[in-house]
C-alpha cells in the first residue's frame, strides 16, 4: 500500500483575509502546465489555485470530482459538464494527494507557507511593540524586562499571546469565570470609563452607545475594577448573553446565533448577517457543538483577531474555522525551516547527498530537494 506524504502546508494555515495571491510569472509561463495541456486545462487549473488560496489548509483542495468540477467551471445547471473528463487530468496538473485525503500542489504551497510565514511575523511584531511599552513601563518601577521569544522559536510555541507567555502577569482577579478570552485581556486593560481600544470596531461610524450605557447604568452596582475585569461573554452580570438554545447538550442554530451576536456585542462588535438562518450558522450548529465547545472556538477566533489586528467581526464561518482545527487529529509535518535561507537549502541538500550543478540557483536546488524528499517518501517499487 502507498504511504501518502504530509500535507504540504499546515493543517489551521488559513490565508483568507488575503486578497492577492502571487505569481511567480516566468515560473509560470515555463511550466509544463502551460506547454502540455489545453487553454481549457491552463484556465481550470488557474481557478482550482485560486480556490485553494482560501481553503483550509490554504493550498489544498479535497479529492472530490464533483466539487472540483464546480470550481473549475464544468457543472451547468445542476449537472456535471461531460468535457470536464477531457480536462481533468490537465486542470489538476502538480496536484498530489497527501495523508490527510487532500490534494496539494507543491508550488502553490511554497506560496502559501511563505505567506502564513508573513502573516505570523507580523503578529509577532504587533506583540514585540506591545512588550516593548510594557517592559518601558517595568524598567521605570524598577523591574526586570520580560523576555520575548523570537520568532521561530514563538512559532513552536503555538503563537502564545501576552497572557500565555507571561500568565503572572495578567493574574484574573475576578470571582467569576475563570477562563480568560483573548479579548478580555484588552477589556481587562480598559479604564473604568470604558474607553475603545485601537482594535475595536465603531460599527461603521456607529458610536458605542451601548457600550457607554451599559456601564453607566452598572455604575453603582460594581467598581471600576470590576467592570473592567469583566470577562467577555461570561454569564455572570448584566452583560450576559442570552442563555443558548440547546438539543441533548448541543446548540442549535438559534442557540449558535444567541452566544456569537451577544459575544460580539459585549465586544462592541457589529454583529450583523448571525442570524439562525444565516448559512453558515446553520453550518456551524451542523457540527453539534456544546456551549462550552462554541466558547472556546470564539475565543481562538478572537485571539487570531488580535494577533492579525483585523478589527473585523467575528463570524460563524471563522469561528467554525477553529471549532474543526480543534477537533482536528494533529497531522506530524516535516520541518519545512530549511526552505527559507539559502544556507539552510544548501545544508538539506548535503544531507540528501544532493550536489549544487554549476550556475544553479538556490530555487532551483530547493525544487531537486523537494523531489527527492518525494521520491523518498514513496515505498519501494512504487510507480513514479
Amino acid at each position: 500500500m502507498t504511504e501518502l506524504p504530509n500535507p504540504l502546508t499546515p493543517p489551521d494555515c488559513d490565508l483568507r483575509n488575503f486578497r492577492e495571491m502571487p505569481i511567480d510569472v516566468p515560473r509560470l509561463l515555463g511550466s509544463d502546465l502551460v506547454h502540455d495541456e489545453s487553454p481549457e486545462a491552463c484556465w481550470s487549473a488557474m481557478l482550482l489555485w485560486c480556490v485553494s488560496w482560501h481553503e483550509v489548509p490554504a493550498g489544498s483542495i479535497p479529492d472530490n470530482d464533483e466539487w472540483l468540477a464546480k470550481r473549475a467551471g464544468y457543472w451547468h445547471k445542476g449537472k456535471l459538464d461531460p468535457t470536464w473528463h477531457e480536462v481533468r487530468d490537465g486542470a489538476l496538473h502538480g496536484w498530489i494527494k497527501c495523508n490527510d485525503g487532500r490534494l496539494y500542489h507543491p508550488v502553490l504551497a511554497e506560496k502559501v507557507n511563505a505567506s502564513w510565514f508573513s502573516k505570523h511575523r507580523h503578529a509577532h511584531d504587533k506583540l514585540g511593540e506591545r512588550m516593548r511599552k510594557r517592559n518601558k513601563a517595568r524598567v521605570e518601577k524598577g523591574q526586570l524586562p520580560l523576555e520575548m521569544p523570537d520568532l521561530e522559536a514563538w512559532i513552536e510555541m503555538g503563537r502564545p499571546l501576552e497572557r500565555e507567555l507571561f500568565p503572572e502577569e495578567f493574574p484574573n482577579l475576578s470571582a467569576g469565570k475563570t477562563t480568560a478570552s483573548a479579548g478580555s485581556v484588552v477589556q481587562s486593560q480598559r479604564k473604568s470609563s470604558y474607553l475603545p481600544t485601537e482594535t475595536d470596531d465603531c460599527s461603521d461610524g456607529i458610536p458605542l452607545e451601548n457600550a457607554l450605557n451599559r456601564n453607566e447604568q452598572n455604575g453603582n452596582e460594581m467598581s471600576g475594577v470590576e467592570r473592567n475585569l469583566k470577562t467577555i461573554g461570561s454569564n455572570d452580570g448584566s452583560a450576559t448573553a442570552p442563555r443558548a438554545r440547546e438539543i441533548d447538550g448541543k446548540l442549535t442554530a438559534a442557540g449558535v446565533s444567541m452566544s456569537l451576536i451577544g459575544w460580539e456585542r459585549e465586544r462592541n462588535k457589529a454583529a450583523r448577517g448571525i442570524t439562525a438562518a444565516n448559512q453558515q450558522v446553520i453550518d456551524l450548529a451542523a457540527l453539534s457543538v456544546s456551549a462550552d465547545e462554541l466558547r472556546k472556538a470564539y475565543e481562538d477566533a478572537v485571539a487570531d483577531r488580535l494577533a492579525t489586528d483585523d478589527p473585523t467581526p467575528v463570524n460563524a464561518g471563522f469561528v467554525r474555522t477553529f471549532v474543526e482545527k480543534r477537533r482536528r487529529p494533529v497531522v506530524k509535518r516535516e520541518d519545512n525551516a530549511w526552505k527559507r535561507s539559502d544556507k539552510g537549502i544548501e545544508s538539506k541538500a548535503s544531507e540528501l547527498g544532493i550536489y549544487p550543478r554549476a550556475g544553479e540557483s538556490h530555487d532551483a536546488l530547493r525544487e531537486r530537494c523537494e523531489a527527492e524528499i518525494r521520491r523518498r517518501a514513496q515505498p519501494q517499487g512504487a510507480a513514479a
